[in-house]
């Protein structure tokens, strides 16, 4: 296996740990593919040494085609790992719509948040009065 191949490897177990999942076994084989499945994303590893990486369209839309055919979201991880003792930049990119509810999802989770805080501290404000 060279070093490419190795590094690819590496990255995609590394997704797989810091998003929850699991690393989908021969995923540019098998039956099924991009390469680390969540329960709610199939996400594409795309790892290189270089210091740029261009994004085609097409290689976008066949990981979105894969991941929606899997019932899941599509991203993808694109890891800059320019070796060297550098720890590697990595960087997610998912679409704008599922975006945008991932900020939905985080604001209406703040304002419980915040509301479960207002309502401790009024219970604690009346067990002070007593």
């Amino acid at each position: 296996m060279d070093r490419a191949h190795r590094l690819a490897r590496k990255q995609e177990s590394v997704t797989a740990a810091n998003h929850g999942g699991r690393v989908t076994p021969a995923s540019g084989s098998g039956t099924v593919k991009n390469d680390v499945r969540t329960s709610d994303w199939s996400i594409e590893v795309k790892t290189t040494t270089q210091k740029t990486y261009s994004l085609a369209y097409r290689t976008w839309v066949t990981a979105e085609r894969h991941a929606l055919a899997d019932g899941r979201k599509p991203a993808m991880v694109i890891a800059f790992d320019r070796g060297l003792g550098h720890h590697p930049k990595r960087l997610v990119v998912i679409d704008e719509d599922d975006f945008i509810e991932l900020q939905d999802q985080l604001a209406t989770y703040k304002a419980a948040v915040k509301r479960l805080d207002d309502e401790a501290w009024e219970l604690w404000a009346q067990t002070q009065e007593n």
